[in-house]
């Protein structure tokens, strides 16, 4: 056995390596994939959770981490739920110091990555996928912020909710159990999310929905857990069907599994999100195949392709400028374009839900008057939500026949 892990840490710290960290307010799992098909997850004593806690030791400059920090509680200030404030943005009061919770949030990063030490150094870290409960704007602001003073570069981060975790995880399966929908069950200390992935077999690629819905006030009740699984099971064809969190431990819910496991396997376990952001983490870095057969559509999802009809070398063409599936907080590009003579720029906008493409016109009323293709311009667009797309469009003029204006337009639209 110390052989083989020797083996695995040699190995390991020769190569980059891609991470996945589930970040909740309570708790955060790290699983670690080695490039050659293994995934880990990194245990702190027993459990393959790390509570989300920091210390700060009175009277010093000396902070610990997860069961060290409950561990030092008595000669410490503990401070919880650092990703809600690092969100709400508020200073944080320990040991008579005011702290930016940004700060804190980058040092609870730091340290749980530090606890991969004997597998994978900080310097060994590749590409490292965070998966979230919910990537609104504040949580992907204050990650970003935290990722930045870690100094792991933004390009090797993405950024997943859990459902699209899991998506990733189902896709890693056999087929035998993601031939149908899949249901996972996470059973938190504010109650009882339900994740329902639905899969639409008539769209090429095929289209992965995300249904979720959390039942705050649910206690561990057989009755109820069974009338929760049939009202979302209904004549749906579910294959495979996932429990997590350590509340599933021990023998409270004999009726509804005896419902679930009609035609149906069901899984027990606590690290479905750390892995699949993990997978996910793998195949940015390029050291896992992606899955072009599906794409996954969850409510951070661009849900269009958004796009140029352009000319190149003399031919039409089609310019990609956001792909449908991307999560719209990372979805931007930039480029330089030639204008038709009328002065407007006509993107193309395709749903990928099979509703027919529409064309977008934006007017450039306050570019100069020019001959056709002689004006140049600097488009740049980013998705400001999951619905809205904004451009903006400067003058580049057309070298030293026609000089720049310095007119810029801005404009936004909807996707759908």
């Amino acid at each position: 056995m110390m052989t083989g892990l020797k083996d695995k840490v040699q190995r390991l710290t020769g190569e980059r390596v891609s991470i996945g960290i589930d970040l909740t307010d309570e708790y955060v799992q790290i699983s670690y994939f080695d490039n050659e098909g293994g995934i880990s997850t990194l245990r702190e004593g027993e459990s393959l959770l790390i509570p989300a806690v920091l210390s700060k030791r009175l009277g010093e400059d000396i902070w610990f981490c997860g069961a060290d920090a409950l561990n030092e509680a008595d000669n410490a200030v503990l401070i919880d739920s650092i990703l809600s404030k690092a969100k709400k943005g508020d200073e944080v009061e320990a040991d008579g110091m005011a702290y930016d919770p940004v700060d804190l949030l980058a040092l609870l990063i730091k340290k749980c990555l530090s606890k991969l030490d004997g597998v994978c150094p900080l310097e060994k870290v590749g590409t490292v996928a965070f998966t979230v409960e919910e990537p609104d704007n504040a949580t992907v602001s204050v990650l970003d912020a935290a990722i930045g003073i870690v100094r792991i570069k933004r390009e090797q981060v993405a950024i997943l909710s859990h459902a699209e975790s899991a998506y990733h995880y189902m896709l890693s399966e056999p087929k035998a159990l993601r031939f149908s929908d899949v249901v996972i069950f996470d059973l938190q200390n504010k109650g009882l999310k339900t994740i329902y992935l639905r899969q639409n077999m008539r769209t090429v690629p095929i289209v992965v929905l995300s249904e979720e819905r959390m039942h705050s006030t649910f206690k561990k009740d057989d009755s109820r857990f069974k009338d929760i699984f049939e009202a979302i099971a209904g004549d749906n064809a579910i294959s495979a069907i996932y429990l997590l969190g350590e509340g599933f431990n021990g023998e409270w819910f004999p009726e509804t599994l005896k419902v679930m496991c009609r035609g149906r396997r069901a899984f027990l376990g606590t690290n479905l999100f750390s892995k699949g952001a993990c997978i996910a983490a793998a195949e940015k870095s390029g050291a896992r195949e992606a899955d072009r057969e599906h794409v996954f559509l969850g409510p951070d999802k661009i849900r269009a392709n958004i796009g140029l009809n352009v000319i190149r070398e003399g031919a039409d063409s089609y310019m990609a400028l956001l792909d449908a599936g991307k999560s719209w907080y990372e979805s931007a590009k930039e480029c330089d374009i030639m204008l038709p003579e009328d002065r407007t720029l006509e993107l193309l906008v395709t749903p990928i839900n099979g509703n027919s493409a529409r064309t977008v016109r934006i007017e450039l009323k306050d570019l100069p008057l020019r001959p056709a293709r002689a004006s140049r311009v600097h488009l740049e667009i980013h998705m400001v939500s999951e619905e809205r797309v904004k451009l903006r469009i400067s003058d580049l003029g057309f070298g030293e026949l026609f000089r720049s204006s310095g007119c810029v337009t801005e404009a936004e639209f909807s996707v759908l």
